[in-house]
Parts: structure tokens; C-alpha cells; sequence
């Protein structure tokens, strides 16, 4: 195992924009698509899926061109196919001034120009599986004979990757420990994988929470953070865990004032200034633009002088049924209260889809206000603004049109700390 890491640990990770370029061309044909069809790219800058872009490229004769611009490095690219393809790929590497050519068609997908082994390769490693063991050993030997071949910023991505992925999955302490040493040696390039980051909480929380039977303290988690990391990994765990737990009962503003002073990105410090103008308590709401299943508009302001409980969801997901469930008694207490209005609100695009699911009834009730976003999913401004990133989430805005304080997840105390609250907002 040594000679695997050892590779990487002579890698450079220091990021080179050719040439003062900054955009990348993605290009190709699509076997079997019509005039019209859309081929989605999303991006995600340091490899986190807040700010992310999405281009949208048209089908004309089978073949479209997307260019993704703003690139200061690495990116992954997240790609979304018409059919005949199925709905979706892998995640993918670019770096500023590649041009990767995709050919789709019935005897598979190949690549040519500039970039393209990163994309040959990404796609040979997810062939391999995923898993501890002989599967990571098979991906690791893979991965090596491209060490020359591949530019080093995405060698070195590929491979703390494969590593971050077999700690997600197996809980494996051994790539645990061997990320950390990358990640303070390389805090550069492991600041801009899309999967180390996510491993930093779960191993910090068994190691000290379960381990040693400390308290959840977000605070003491950020002083560990800004302890053991270094750069651009340290601003992006700290961004992540106050995006994490914005919309909970949590000391945010506390938060933001342990973390501010490590950070220094621009790309950072944007999404730090929009949980302190949109989310603290007391920040100004969105006025968003939503519909019902008649297709009536409805905004916030329509429901001023009321207190407005929201709450966002998907489809399939397992956590917003179990909300919904402790919710409905909290609804009910209110029904009859037209100082209280209960919105529900779907990043479901499927008009029909989303009209089946409120009908069923296991993501919301029909005394609720059922919201859709009229074919926009999470990419409607009400998503954005609010950065919702995890569902469920429940917020709380007061008469004034005002984020209220944030209350105990009604799962945990079956709504008693929500009654409260309403009750408290709905008196002043």
C-alpha cells in the first residue's frame, strides 16, 4: 500500500490555468437524439455542490457543444444525458482549456481531445466497483498506470478519491489515516475533492462523539477544524459544516463568528455573506414565485401578517416522510388558525410525478399549500437563495416576512418546540 501512496505524495497540486484561459469546451454527438433534446452539465467548484452551474446544451442533428466557463482549476462535471442514454453519469474531471469530444452511441461512449483520458479513465474506475479490499487494490494499480499520462491535478484527484471513497464506504480507519497525511501535506488538492471533505465529520464524530461519549459540539468541531487542517481544505470544512447545519437549532451566528476569520476565499466568503443575509434569524425572506396544481401563482407576500411554516422536499426520500408524519399533528393544532399557514414546496420538475406524490399523501397533506416550481426543480431562485442542499427542511418565517429562530427537528421531540414557536410568533 505504501507504493500507492507513495505516488501520490510526489505529485505538484499546484493549480496552472493555461494560459490565462478559464473555460473548458465540451462537445460530442448523441446517437439516437432528436432536434431539441438537452444534454445537462452541472458543475461543482472545489467539488462541493454549493454554487454549483448547470449548462444546458441543445441537440441539433445528434450533436451539441457546451462551453463551461469561470474554471480556476480542477472542476467535476456532472453530466445528465437524454435518452436513449438513461438519465445520468458519472461525476468527471475538466481543467481550463480542455476540449473533450463524446461519442455515444450503441457499442458505448468514447472520448477524444484534449482531457479526454480523464474522462476514459473516470469511466474505467467506476467499472471496477467500488468497495475495501481487492476492489480498491485493483482501482489503486489501474489508476497508476496512468500516473504519467494524466495531468497531476487530476492524478492526484483521482487518487485521494479512490481513497475518500473506501473510507465512506468500508469505515476503513487505514484510508482514514492515510487521507490525513495527504491533506496536510497536499491541503491544496484535497481541498478540491469532491469526496474527501465528507470524511472529516463522520471520522471526527465516531473518534471523539461515540468514542469518547463527548457531546455533539459544533463549536469544538470547528476549533478541530481549524487545529488539523490547513487552506483551502480548512475554508471548505468550515463552510460545509455551518451549510450543514444552517437550518437547524444551532448556534449559527456563534458559528460564523468562530469561523469568519479563516476564511479568505472569495468563492467562500460569498456563501458565508448569503447565510448571514439570508438565513440568520431576523434576515428578510424570499419572495418566491411558486404554483399550485391549478397552476395559481403564489408568493410569500401573499401570506403576509401570517406565519409561514415551509417545508422543501423530494420525491423518494425517506426522512421528508418521516417529517411529514410528525408534522401533521402540528398542522392540525393550527388548522383552523388563519394566522398560520403551513406551505409545502417539491424540487420535483415532474409536474405529473409531483401531483401523484402529494396525492399519495407520505410527503404532505392536502391542508397544506402544495407548491411546484412549474418544470424547475432545485433550480428554481427559492432553492438557490436558501441554498437547500439536505431535506428535509423546515423553515419558519414570521409575520413580518422575517426568518424566524430555528427550532429542534419536529422529528426529535415530536413538534412540541415548533408548537411553541408558532404559538410564540403567531401572539407578538
Amino acid at each position: 500500500m505504501k507504493f500507492y501512496i507513495s505516488s501520490i505524495l510526489l505529485l505538484s497540486v499546484h493549480l496552472c490555468l493555461a494560459a490565462g484561459i478559464s473555460t473548458a469546451t465540451i462537445s460530442g454527438k448523441l446517437a439516437g437524439t432528436r432536434d431539441g433534446d438537452s444534454i445537462i452539465i452541472t458543475s461543482y467548484p472545489y467539488g462541493m455542490e454549493l454554487g454549483n452551474k448547470r449548462y444546458t446544451g441543445i441537440i441539433n442533428n445528434e450533436n451539441f457543444t457546451i462551453i463551461i466557463k469561470g474554471l480556476k482549476g480542477p472542476t467535476y462535471l456532472y453530466f445528465s444525458y437524454p435518452n436513449p442514454f438513461g438519465s445520468s453519469a458519472e461525476k468527471y474531471l475538466v481543467e481550463p482549456g480542455d476540449h473533450v469530444i463524446i461519442d455515444r452511441n450503441n457499442k458505448g461512449t468514447f472520448y477524444s481531445g484534449k482531457g479526454a483520458l480523464n474522462f476514459t479513465v473516470r469511466d474505467s474506475l467506476t467499472l471496477l466497483g467500488r468497495g475495501p479490499g481487492t476492489i480498491l487494490k485493483a482501482r489503486q494499480t489501474y489508476l497508476l498506470k496512468y500516473r504519467m499520462a494524466l495531468p497531476k491535478n487530476i492524478y492526484s484527484l483521482l487518487a485521494i478519491d479512490i481513497l475518500a471513497e473506501n473510507e465512506l464506504i468500508s469505515k476503513d480507519k487505514s484510508s482514514r489515516e492515510k487521507l490525513l497525511t495527504l491533506s496536510k501535506l497536499y491541503p491544496g488538492t484535497a481541498g478540491l475533492s469532491s469526496l474527501f471533505y465528507k470524511t472529516i465529520y463522520p471520522g471526527y464524530y465516531s473518534d471523539s462523539v461515540t468514542a469518547r461519549g463527548e457531546k455533539r459540539d459544533l463549536l469544538r468541531y470547528i476549533d478541530y477544524i481549524v487545529e488539523n487542517y490547513k487552506g483551502l481544505l480548512r475554508e471548505k470544512l468550515l463552510v460545509e459544516i455551518v451549510y450543514a447545519y444552517k437550518h437547524r437549532d444551532v448556534p449559527l451566528a456563534a458559528m460564523i463568528k468562530k469561523a469568519d476569520p479563516y476564511i479568505k476565499d472569495i468563492f467562500f466568503k460569498q456563501l458565508i455573506a448569503n447565510i448571514k443575509s439570508n438565513d440568520v434569524t431576523g434576515a428578510k425572506a424570499y419572495n418566491f414565485k411558486l404554483y399550485d396544481r391549478d397552476g395559481k401563482v403564489h408568493r410569500l407576500s401573499d401570506y403576509t401578517n401570517k406565519v409561514v411554516i415551509i417545508d422543501f422536499w423530494y420525491t423518494y426520500c425517506g426522512p421528508c416522510m418521516q417529517l411529514n408524519t410528525k408534522l401533521k399533528p402540528v398542522e392540525q393544532q393550527f388548522l383552523n388558525d388563519t394566522s398560520v399557514v403551513f406551505i409545502s414546496i417539491s424540487n420535483d420538475p415532474d409536474f405529473d410525478r409531483w401531483k401523484e406524490m402529494v396525492d399519495g399523501g407520505k410527503y404532505t397533506t392536502s391542508d397544506r399549500i402544495n407548491l411546484q416550481t412549474a418544470g424547475k426543480g432545485k433550480n428554481d431562485p427559492v432553492f438557490s437563495f436558501y441554498n437547500i442542499a439536505a431535506y428535509p427542511t423546515l423553515l419558519i418565517i414570521d409575520k413580518k416576512g422575517r426568518m424566524a429562530d430555528k427550532v429542534s427537528d419536529p422529528r426529535t421531540d415530536d413538534g412540541k418546540a415548533l408548537k411553541l414557536l408558532i404559538e410564540k410568533l403567531r401572539d407578538s
